[in-house]
C-alpha cells in the first residue's frame, strides 16, 4: 500500500524565464516480509523537494536545469538513503 501527495507551482518572470518548484510525500508499506533483510515487511516514507528553471532559448527550444533533493527514510537499512541529483535537459517542443 502507498500514500501520497504532490505539491508544485511555476511562475513567469518574463517571457523568456519562469521558476518551478514541487514538493512530493509519498508512504510506501511493501506487500509482505522479506525473508533477505530479517523477515521485515519494508516501510518508507519519502520525501522530495525538486527546484527549476527554464529558459526559452528561441522558439521551440527551452533549456530546463533543475535540482532535486529526496531523502528515504526506510526500516531496511539498504533502502534508506538521501540524494541530490542535478540535471540540464535541452528540450524541443512542437506547439
Amino acid at each position: 500500500d502507498y500514500q501520497g501527495l504532490n505539491i508544485g507551482g511555476q511562475i513567469s518572470l518574463n517571457n523568456r524565464n519562469s521558476l518551478g518548484a514541487s514538493i512530493n510525500w509519498q508512504s510506501s508499506e511493501y506487500g509482505g516480509p522479506d525473508t533477505a533483510f530479517q523477515n521485515k515487511t519494508r516501510d518508507d516514507d519519502l520525501t522530495s523537494l525538486r527546484v527549476e528553471h527554464n529558459f526559452l532559448m528561441a522558439k521551440h527550444w527551452k533549456l530546463n536545469s533543475h535540482i532535486t533533493q529526496t531523502e528515504n527514510s526506510s526500516n531496511i537499512t539498504i533502502s534508506d538513503y538521501d540524494r541530490t541529483r542535478f540535471g540540464i535537459n535541452f528540450i524541443y517542443e512542437t506547439n
